[in-house]
């Protein structure tokens, strides 16, 4: 459980999350045995991309296969950086190559229906910092396969942003975003707001449905393009 913020102008982009990750809790006949505990408070969910052309942050899924998601979008995303110059090809192939990873978890390490991962990237159209967005991917379990929904913000004359994590959490960072009226567009200020946002959603957030814990907490971590 998390909660992962985009914000983007037209003359830069970040990207925020919350710190905290769980554990596996210990379920027996779908009724849990055994809650999930609070194992770290300190797990940053951004990362960098495309030797800094991309920044993005992921909420869900934390790790498997022994890499965290962070590590995972790096090893797909070094080979089509080299290759690719259009973030919306780029994207495509990354979202495939991730579908792929997630389809072929072993059963025992993560159950089909426990592998949804939401991913914000931010960039822009030709990994400059002209023509910024944000892209959202969220990946689906359907049976034993992912599906994968992809929405795009472009930057405007207001800043524009996208957010996931838990429910309660999500609802207070778009709040405290859908609130701000200052025009400022500079990378400063939507580092302050985006953290903002994420610190509403900490405070707001309900408690993980597998523990006792709240699902969002930590240390709060941001990158920028």
């Amino acid at each position: 459980m998390s909660v992962i913020v985009a914000l983007i102008s037209t003359l830069d982009g970040i990207v925020a999350s919350d710190g905290r990750m769980f554990g596996s809790a210990r379920l027996e006949s779908g009724r849990v045995v055994t809650p999930a505990q609070v194992e770290s408070e300190t797990f940053d969910k951004t990362f960098v991309l495309a030797g800094g052309r991309l920044v993005g942050a992921f909420a869900g899924l934390m790790q498997f296969s022994g890499k965290t998601v962070a590590e995972h979008a790096a090893e797909a995303a070094d080979e089509l950086a080299t290759k690719e110059s259009n973030l919306d090809i780029f994207v495509r192939h990354l979202a495939a190559e991730i579908s792929t990873r997630l389809e072929g978890v072993d059963r025992n390490e993560v159950i089909p229906a426990y592998r949804k991962l939401d991913m914000l990237l931010v960039g822009g159209a030709h990994f400059t910092r002209a023509d910024m967005r944000i892209v959202s991917l969220s990946f689906l379990p359907q049976d034993d396969r992912i599906v994968t929904e992809t929405n795009t913000v472009w930057a405007d004359r207001r800043n524009q942003y996208f957010v996931h994590g838990e429910d309660r959490a999500r609802a207070a960072a778009v709040m405290t975003l859908n609130s701000n009226r200052a025009p400022n567009r500079d990378a400063p200020f939507l580092k302050k707001l985006s953290l903002r946002a994420v610190q509403a959603g900490i405070a707001a957030s309900g408690v993980n449905p597998h523990g006792t814990e709240r699902a969002c907490g930590g240390q709060t971590y941001w990158r920028h393009t």
